[in-house]
């Protein structure tokens, strides 16, 4: 990703609320309660609200929906590493990522 794509998607990150994220996530049709209830947790671990969305994000592509054990384990793992800017959150992603089509195209790294 070039710089401008970057910067623009930390800034949708830090100025979309999560109950906006699952809601753009989900165009047309109605985020239930279940889904909006896993947002509380993770701003319990610490996680701000710019960390949450690219968590959401990340876990919307991975599984094409919302897994919600995903969510909670993966926000768990980032609470613990000390995740606080949006910045670390989405190079924890794009590692993550990478390392994913690295073992589906059974390629050692």
């Amino acid at each position: 990703m070039d710089h401008l794509t970057i910067t623009l998607l930390e800034k949708m990150f830090r100025e979309t609320t999560p109950e906006e994220m699952l809601r753009r996530q989900f165009v047309g049709k109605e985020v239930s309660v279940w889904e909006m209830e896993v947002i509380k947790p993770l701003q319990n671990k610490g996680l701000s609200d710019s960390v949450i969305n690219v968590l959401l994000q990340y876990v919307a592509e991975l599984h094409g929906k919302l897994e919600r054990q995903h969510v909670l384990e993966v926000g768990a793992s980032w609470a613990k590493q000390k995740v606080q800017t949006t910045k670390k959150a989405m190079c924890l992603v794009d590692d993550q990522i990478k390392h994913k089509y690295l073992q589906i195209y059974g390629v050692e790294s």
